[in-house]
């Protein structure tokens, strides 16, 4: 199955679905498991910003929990987490 690039400029989820397993989430798993992602400019910035390194991001995806889910959004599904 093929997706297109998980777009990680915002891992973006409705607080029912945050307390059941996300699809949402299992996506960018899937994805980064893949190597199917790309950072745009401003994720880059955002995550420099608050001092977070991209591979810590990546490698901190299998401790995630989705705080909101989004899977309507407007550039494509998305969650933010907490880990």
């Amino acid at each position: 199955m093929s997706h297109a690039p998980l777009n990680m400029a915002l891992c973006v989820i409705d607080k029912a679905t945050a307390l059941a397993e996300s699809r949402t989430l299992d996506l960018i798993r899937q994805l980064i498991a893949a190597g199917d992602v790309r950072i745009s400019e401003h994720g880059y910035d955002e995550l420099a910003e608050d001092d977070i390194l991209v591979r810590d991001l990546i490698d901190g995806i299998v401790y995630a929990a989705v705080i909101e889910d989004y899977p309507g959004f407007g550039k494509g599904p998305a969650c933010w987490c907490s880990s």
